[in-house]
């Protein structure tokens, strides 16, 4: 339970926070591999050195020694080691050398693309395919991606936009149907009235089709009116007990 809440919160931290804390992972990390790495090049560099070193004259020099001096095993010249042993030493001397700032430099790529991957990889995805979406006049899609951070504040942005142009879009087809039916009507009457080829009656009739569709729209406006003021109402949560919930749902 520890380990989700942890994971949860180090999920939902801020980009800025999160770099940094995969910045200094990443250098924690390497500094570690670095000296690892470096010890590991200085012995193997040891060994290949000892095969050519006098050992004999080497451990009278350890019995002869005194505090104030330190014995160790001498660097050999390329003309007396093997080409194989050469190579291996050269590449000792270059991890112990550049070896810090190599791993340093890969610690960092690691952090940036593991940054990448965890925070920016799936929003931009998903921003990338609703934008797609919606030039295509396809709104019949979800954000899925709800961090809590700067990219989840995108995405929800995004989703409520979308949301907002799906209502647009069943605003507009409610109001277009009522429209194109006023229209047809008038375009009848323009056209029979000045022949007399229509009664009293049924321009009567056309007349009260057309109140009915104002009205229609009236109507709707006044609909979408107050599910307006609802969305800007300001939401109260309380704790409510569930049976008593449940007794006044089954008492409805």
């Amino acid at each position: 339970m520890g380990d989700g809440v942890s994971m949860e919160k180090i999920r939902n931290l801020s980009l800025k926070k999160t770099m940094v804390l995969y910045t200094i992972l990443s250098l924690i990390v390497t500094f570690f591999l670095s000296v690892s790495i470096i010890e590991i090049a200085g012995q193997i560099q040891e060994e290949v050195w000892w095969k050519y070193v006098d050992q004999d004259e080497y451990y009278q020099a350890m019995n002869d020694r005194n505090e104030n001096f330190e014995v160790v095993v001498p660097r050999p010249n390329q003309s007396k080691m093997s080409r194989m042993d050469w190579h291996i030493s050269e590449t000792c001397d270059f991890l112990q050398t550049y070896g810090v700032l190599l791993f340093s430099f890969a610690g960092c790529g690691i952090a940036v693309s593991l940054f990448y991957k965890n925070k920016l990889k799936r929003p931009i995805q998903e921003l990338k395919m609703a934008s797609q979406m919606i030039a295509e006049e396809d709104l019949d899609f979800h954000m899925a991606y709800e961090n809590e951070d700067e990219m989840g504040m995108l995405c929800r942005e995004f989703e409520r936009m979308r949301g907002q142009l799906v209502l647009r879009a069943a605003i507009a087809h409610d109001i277009r149907s009522p429209l194109a039916i006023m229209r047809g009507y008038q375009e009848m009457l323009l056209e029979f009235v000045p022949e007399d080829m229509l009664d009293q009656e049924k321009m009567m009739e056309m007349l009260r089709g057309g109140m009915l569709q104002i009205e229609r729209m009236n109507h709707f406006i006044d609909s979408m009116r107050k599910m307006t003021k609802l969305e800007e109402r300001e939401l109260n949560c309380s704790v409510v007990d569930i049976r008593q919930l449940i007794n006044q749902i089954e008492a409805l």
